[in-house]
This record gives C-alpha cells, structure tokens and sequence, in this order.
C-alpha cells in the first residue's frame, strides 16, 4: 500500500444517519456472539437510543469508510452535568469499533485524538469521560489529553458461594458460613410517614427532587426525569427493577434506585446500577438498598454488585445491607475510569481529575 492510499485509508469523517445501516453490519461483524450485537433489531434499538434519542444533543459517529463497508468508529457523546453547582455538558467517549481486516493500522489512537479536537474545540466542552475496558485502557493512557480518574471499586453480596467456590479454595460449606457473617444486614425502619413503591418509569416529581440533590455531589451526570426515563425506562438493554421512597402526605420523591439482573462474568449476576436519596435520608439509602437486594434475590442471581466510589456516603447502606469490598484476584475485573482534558486550565483539570468530586455508578456506564 503506498503511502497515499494509507492518507486515504485514515481520512476520519462524521458518519450521519444515512449510514446507520453500515455502522449495524460493522457492530455484527465485529461483535457476532454479543447479546446486544448479535441480533440486527436489537442492535438498531440500541444504536438509535443511545446515539439518536439521547435528551439534548444527539450523540456524533467518526470513523473511517473501508472497501463497501465502515472501517471503524469512535463515537462521541455528550451529556448534561452537574459541575461544581452548574450545570455543564461534559464528553462521552463511547468504545471504538473496529473491523477485523482494518485493524493494527493505527485507528485507535488517530481517531482518539481526532474525536477529542472535535469535542474540544467544535463542541466546546471542557472534559470527556470513558470507561474503557483492560485493552483499552493503556491506549488511552498514551494520549497526552487522557488521564486516569479512579478505578471504580466493586462492592458484592454473595449469595451462591458455590458460584465463587473456584476463586476462593475454601470448601463451599465453610465458606458459606464464613460468608453469613461477614455479610450479615443491618435492620432498618421506614421514617413514619414514608413507603417504597415500585414505579415503571419517572414522572415530574423527579424533577423536584433532582432540584434538592443535585448541589450534593460536585460532579455527577444530571439525572432529571427526561434522562431517567430514556436511560432506564426506554432502554434497550433489558428489564429494569426502579423502586422509590415516597412521603405519603405530598407523594414527594425522596430516593430511587434502580437494579438489573444479567448474565456477566460467567454469572447471574444482579447490578445495583443507580441510588440517590435526600441528604437527611440515611435510613431511606439503607432501605431502598434493601429492597433492591431483595427483588435481585427473588430473580434468583447468583452475586449482587454494585460500583461505588469509596468516599461517598452511600457505601454506608451497601454495607448495612451486607455488601463488601472486592478487590485484587476476586474481583473479576477492573472498572477504569478516565478523563479527557480539553481545555488548558490547571486549576480546572485538577478539579476534574479528583475522585473525591465524582458520583459515579455501574448506570453511568453505557454497557447495561
């Protein structure tokens, strides 16, 4: 190939809607025994979701056309956030996508800083998060603009030891006693006057209660009721459990979470993928925790995980409700966290890049 038709090869463009259709068959060639992947229609929902019904602005697609077919893409998305007590639109970087015949050509790395001159300089956006996975990650790290925020812990519940027998050489019953206690939960009433319900999908009253938590955490992703509903309940992605804490004299929303089971690492493995109380509400968290473990159970999952932050005051519930730290060899993999800093402002990047101002939740992902 010379080195004119390698140019060629490499000249990134943005990929409309039109295009959609290539970008499917790009997603099965590449993916053909993934859940989502695997399936044409369901890889249309998906797509359309995430990229063309996102609230506010539609997400972008960049990638380079191949021989009769999309070489590869690296989308990018963007979100309202919550910064510091204002409300900014921050970066997605979505995974990229590349066909078996174009790879090891240098895509990767070309179009990550492509995407991230557009995201700075035409979108005008201040950051970009990813959660790439273990290949990805170091790529990330070469660029200059990248670095990493944390990796997110991983709190568990075991509730099949013998589903976990191979990574811990104890024999099942003694680690299924052993197990009892160490995850033992912490009784908790309602406040008087409080019920939790379980709900379908997120009305105005979440409106109201974002405008009350929305100041408690420096950054996070906004979850007004138009993000909640499109993220939970219009997604693709499966079946969502959304249970709130709701005052009965007025039906004001004081918490939510939000829980899934899916098959995942090899197991049946129940997510807590999104919980958010009012501040006072320590004993609502320890209770929507609760009943979000306990409708994990009754679908009959095998662990329960949930990624949290260490710092923020919601582990308190997990651990009420039995949930402990995994990490090293138990932890079946690590969730990388990274940032993209798109602005020359140190006090701004440093700000950003502590761990200590995020929220952040196996929902803020893009993979369930």
């Amino acid at each position: 190939m010379s080195n004119k038709d390698s140019e060629k090869k490499f000249a990134i463009e943005e990929f409309f809607e039109n295009s959609d259709v290539q970008v499917f068959d790009l997603l099965h060639v590449v993916y053909p025994d993934h859940p989502v992947y695997k399936n044409t229609e369901m890889i249309q929902r998906y797509w359309r979701w995430w990229f063309r019904e996102i609230p506010g602005k539609k997400g972008r697609v960049f990638g380079v056309p191949g021989d009769n077919c999309i070489a590869g893409v690296r989308p990018l998305s963007c979100f309202s956030f919550m910064v510091n007590g204002h409300e900014e639109v921050g970066g997605f970087l979505n995974a990229t996508v590349t066909h078996p015949d174009y790879r090891k050509r240098g895509f990767f790395s070309k179009s990550l800083h492509y995407v991230l001159d557009v995201a700075g300089k035409e979108e005008k956006l201040r950051f970009a998060i990813s959660f790439p996975n273990d290949n990805s990650y170091p790529l990330h790290l070469k660029n200059p603009r990248i670095a990493a925020l944390c990796d997110l812990p991983l709190y568990v519940k075991v509730l099949r030891p013998e589903k976990i027998s191979g990574k811990i050489p104890l024999p099942v019953p003694v680690l299924k006693v052993l197990l009892s206690m160490a995850q033992r939960a912490k009784k908790r009433t309602l406040p008087r006057g409080v019920s939790i319900q379980e709900i379908k999908n997120f009305d105005s009253r979440f409106d109201k209660f974002w405008e009350k938590v929305k100041s408690l955490n420096k950054v996070w992703i906004e979850r007004t009721s138009a993000y909640l509903n499109w993220r939970y309940a219009q997604s693709p992605l499966g079946q969502y459990s959304i249970f709130a804490a709701v005052d009965q004299r007025d039906g004001a929303i004081r918490g939510y979470i939000v829980t899934k089971d899916e098959m995942r690492f090899g197991l049946n493995l129940g997510l807590i993928l999104d919980l958010v109380v009012l501040p006072e509400e320590n004993s609502c968290a320890t209770l929507l925790a609760g009943r979000g473990i306990e409708r994990l159970q009754q679908q009959g999952v095998d662990v329960i995980g949930c990624l949290m932050l260490k710092h923020h005051p919601l582990v308190r519930a997990l651990r009420e409700n039995g949930m402990r730290h995994v990490s090293g060899r138990f932890a079946p993999r690590k969730f990388h966290v990274t940032i993209s800093q798109l602005i020359d402002d140190q006090q701004f990047n440093a700000f950003i890049l502590n761990p200590e101002n995020w929220f952040l939740m196996w929902g803020d992902t893009d993979t369930v």
